[in-house]
């Protein structure tokens, strides 16, 4: 799908009330921004070596439908509207798929 936004999901982070934390990094050079809805949610052997580095995505496994909306960004010790490409970030999401959330899985809208 040319355009979709991508997130690396480095780990899901429960807290002690809400849902849990999706911490990763945009990693196809696009942007994720508040209102974004997720809609896969798949595997992929690339390692955030290989995304800062901006190294095509190798075919995608085990793909998983879901409706997850961004609804808060953060970024170190700041909430933000939009999380610009190859800069860690935690997610705050809304929706359905948690089960399909991962550490090592990619979020794509």
């Amino acid at each position: 799908m040319t355009g979709a936004k991508e997130f690396f999901i480095r780990e899901v982070r429960p807290q002690k009330s809400g849902p849990p934390l999706v911490i990763g990094v945009p990693n196809n050079g696009l942007s994720v921004k508040l209102g974004d809805v997720f809609v896969a949610s798949y595997s992929a052997s690339q390692t955030v070596d290989d995304i800062l580095s901006n190294r095509p995505l190798p075919e995608p496994t085990h793909s998983a439908s879901v409706a997850l909306e961004v609804v808060s960004i953060s970024y170190p010790q700041s909430s933000i509207d939009e999380l610009p490409g190859g800069h860690t970030g935690a997610l705050t999401l809304s929706g359905s798929g948690w089960e399909n959330l991962a550490e090592g899985r990619i979020l794509r809208t």
